[in-house]
């Protein structure tokens, strides 16, 4: 049986530390039982971003792959309107800066989007009509 500690907790794959749940970004890969990402969110914002604190889009990238979560550049583009409109006392230019907001507002957003059964078809190559008999 699990100990309280055990059920609220849980270990980071890339520091190992044991943290609370809250520390982690919520997942539905099927990959992660317990609805969180194996890094912490931390682990994940530092290896994501550059000396500057801008997001580094190949170390992003990589560090969603090792998480199975998808990469989807409009998704970061997104997070950058929301937060200009937010934060309209930050410059412009100095938007990227703010790398550790951004991957954020992306992981919301990202865990926000809703699956269309049409696109998952197209995915897998079937027909209208053979997606209409599967969801009935």
């Amino acid at each position: 049986m699990a100990t309280k500690n055990e059920s609220t907790n849980k270990k980071c794959l890339a520091c190992e530390d044991s943290l609370p749940l809250s520390q982690f970004y919520i997942s539905k890969s099927p990959l992660h039982k317990d609805g969180k990402t194996p890094w912490c969110k931390e682990c994940i914002i530092k290896n994501s971003l550059n000396k500057s604190g801008e997001i580094d889009e190949q170390k992003f990238k990589s560090i969603l792959r090792q998480i199975d979560k998808p990469y989807y550049k409009d998704l970061i583009a997104i997070a950058i309107k929301q937060f200009k409109k937010e934060h309209d006392f930050v410059f412009d230019e100095d938007i990227r800066l703010y790398g550790k907001e951004l991957i954020g507002l992306y992981f919301t957003k990202q865990n926000s989007l809703r699956q269309n059964p049409m696109e998952i078809a197209k995915k897998k190559g079937l027909y209208e009509s053979q997606v209409c008999k599967r969801q009935n």
